[in-house]
């Protein structure tokens, strides 16, 4: 014999958050809470979150009618001083007899865009160069390269060199980069 049948939850949470974050970033984190019921449900919807700084209230109380969805956003905070690695966070929706829980961790990249600063032009002698270091700028980390050249052409290798190796891409760009 051959049956179907659908289930579905009465109540569920769907994680709305970035692919990664930075230290220093400030974000939002959010869910979209679905009432699959057939009334309305009033619940409290709370976030846990270890390492993060969360700006907005933990708990939220919310009203959602039957069969609709709400969103609902915290803003959050990434500490400077975190480095790679992943921060824990859970959101729970309860409600009368209903329940629904989402744990997941959103993975910290560490800060390593290049800043590239190039001056063209004519010197006698010697050349200034202003070079003003970010406040939150990891202190143990990076480097200074001072390079000279007759043509601004020396900075082509490096530049491909950081586009074949940009940490941040998408499957879009990694697949176009791969044609």
């Amino acid at each position: 014999a051959y049956y179907e049948f659908l289930t579905k939850k009465q109540l569920m949470l769907n994680l709305l958050r970035p692919r990664f974050i930075l230290p220093s970033d400030k974000f939002s984190l959010g869910a979209q809470v679905f009432n699959q019921k057939e009334a309305s449900l009033n619940l409290i919807v709370t976030l846990k979150a270890n390492g993060l700084k969360i700006i907005d209230e933990l708990t939220k109380n919310i009203s959602v009618k039957a069969k609709e969805t709400k969103t609902v956003y915290w803003k959050a905070e990434v500490p400077a001083t975190d480095e790679q690695g992943k921060l824990a966070y859970s959101i729970t929706a309860t409600g009368g007899e209903l329940l629904d829980a989402v744990t997941d961790e959103l993975p910290v990249k560490a800060n390593t865009l290049y800043e590239v600063t190039a001056t063209a032009g004519e010197t006698s002698s010697q050349a200034v160069e202003t070079i003003l270091v970010p406040e939150t700028i990891l202190k143990d980390q990076g480097e200074l390269t001072v390079e000279s050249s007759a043509t601004l052409a020396v900075y082509l290798p490096n530049a491909l060199n950081y586009f074949l190796n940009y940490p941040y891409d998408s499957a879009t760009e990694l697949s176009r980069k791969l044609r």
